[in-house]
């Protein structure tokens, strides 16, 4: 948590393949007529650690030139991995 709790030159590194970070917080009470959104902002340095295979898929990677389509891309790929979480 030190490693994460402020913006400075430590960094956490995770340098094998699936390595991975949970983060946990609580949340204020919401009442029941009100929505709630959260955002995570997050930086940092990052190094390929794969020896990928294949050519890329260049016309994907091109479209992320365009306005909101990697936040688009993002949502697509997190609903295929872990479903739609709202039901």
């Amino acid at each position: 948590a030190d490693l994460l709790n402020s913006d400075d030159d430590n960094y956490y590194t995770q340098s094998e393949i699936g390595d991975f970070t949970i983060l946990k917080f609580t949340t204020p009470d919401l009442s029941a007529d009100s929505k709630r959104t959260m955002v995570l902002h997050s930086k940092g340095h990052y190094e390929i650690i794969r020896n990928p295979e294949g050519k890329p898929d260049v016309g994907l990677l091109s479209s992320f030139k365009n306005p909101g389509r990697f936040a688009e891309f993002s949502k697509q790929r997190f609903l295929e991995i872990y479903g739609d979480l709202r039901r």
